[in-house]
C-alpha cells in the first residue's frame, strides 16, 4: 500500500492487475464480480481498492447462514437508491434457497441497468425502487471450507469469476517499504521474503504460526513505525 494524499492504496502486482480488468470487463457488460480464492489473497481489498480509484464507496457485507432474502433485498435495494458498489464476502455461506431469491433480485437489478431505467420493480416490492446506473455488486468466495454452497448456475451466470491465488510478496514487501521511507528496499525485501519462505518450509505446524499477507502486512507496518522513530539509524 502506499499513502497518496493520506488514502492508503494497494500495492499492484499482476494479480491485482488481471483482477482490475476482469471486474472493469464485467461492469461493462453489466455483470457483477466473483472473486475466489483461499483467505489473505486480496479479494475484498481489491474490489474496495477498485471501487475508491473511480470515487466510489464500496459497503462490505460479511454474510453468514442467518441471512434471509428480506435481508439480502433491503441491502441492494439501499445501494440502487444509492448509486453504490456492495461487496459480499464469504457469499457462498448463504444458505442456498436464499441464494435462489437472490438470484432473481440481482437479475432485475441488472435488466434494469440494460434498459438504462431510472425506476424498476424490484421483485417482490409493491413501490418502484429508483436506480442510479453507477451501482454494482461483487461477491468473494472461499472455497474448500466447511459449510460453504456451491452457487446455483442461474445466480453464476450474473457473475463473473476471477480466480485469485497467491499475489507477489516480494513486490508487495519491495513497494511497501519503499513508501514507508527505506533505502535499501531491494535488498531488505529480498531478505524478508527468503526468511518467511524459509521459516513457512522449515518450521513445523504450529496454531500461532502465520506467515500470510496479513501477518506480513502487520510486520511492515511494525518496520514504517521503526523507521519513523529512527531515521538516522542504519537500516
Amino acid at each position: 500500500t502506499t499513502k497518496d494524499l493520506g488514502q492508503e492504496r494497494l500495492v499492484i502486482t499482476p494479480l491485482t492487475d488481471k483482477c482490475y480488468i476482469t471486474l472493469a470487463q464485467a461492469l461493462g457488460m453489466y455483470f457483477g464480480g466473483a472473486p475466489a480464492g483461499p483467505a489473505g489473497t486480496g479479494k475484498t481489498e481489491t474490489t474496495k481498492d477498485l471501487g475508491n480509484t473511480l470515487g466510489i464507496f464500496v459497503v462490505v457485507t460479511n454474510c453468514t447462514d442467518q441471512m434471509k432474502y428480506t435481508d439480502c433485498a433491503k441491502i441492494f435495494k439501499g445501494l440502487c437508491q444509492g448509486g453504490l458498489w456492495g461487496c459480499f464476502d464469504e457469499f457462498n455461506r448463504i444458505t442456498l434457497p436464499v441464494l435462489s431469491v437472490v438470484a432473481q433480485q440481482v437479475l432485475a437489478i441488472q435488466n434494469a441497468k440494460k434498459q438504462g431505467v431510472e425506476l424498476f420493480q424490484f421483485p417482490g416490492d409493491p413501490q418502484n425502487i429508483s436506480l442510479q446506473p453507477v451501482c454494482a455488486f461483487f461477491i468473494t468466495m472461499n472455497p474448500g471450507y466447511a459449510g460453504r454452497q456451491e452457487l446455483p448456475e442461474n445466480l453464476k451466470a450474473l457473475f463473473r469469476g476471477v480466480a485469485m491465488m497467491v499475489p507477489d510478496f516480494q513486490i508487495i514487501k519491495k513497494v511497501k517499504m519503499c513508501s514507508v521511507g527505506y533505502k535499501d528496499f531491494d535488498l531488505l525485501s529480498a531478505k524478508f521474503f527468503s526468511l518467511y519462505a524459509t521459516c513457512k518450509e522449515q518450521l513445523s505446524n504450529q496454531r500461532h504460526y502465520d506467515w500470510g499477507l496479513r501477518n506480513i502486512l502487520s510486520v511492515l507496518r511494525t518496520m514504517g513505525t521503526t523507521k519513523r522513530e529512527n531515521e538516522t539509524t542504519n537500516e
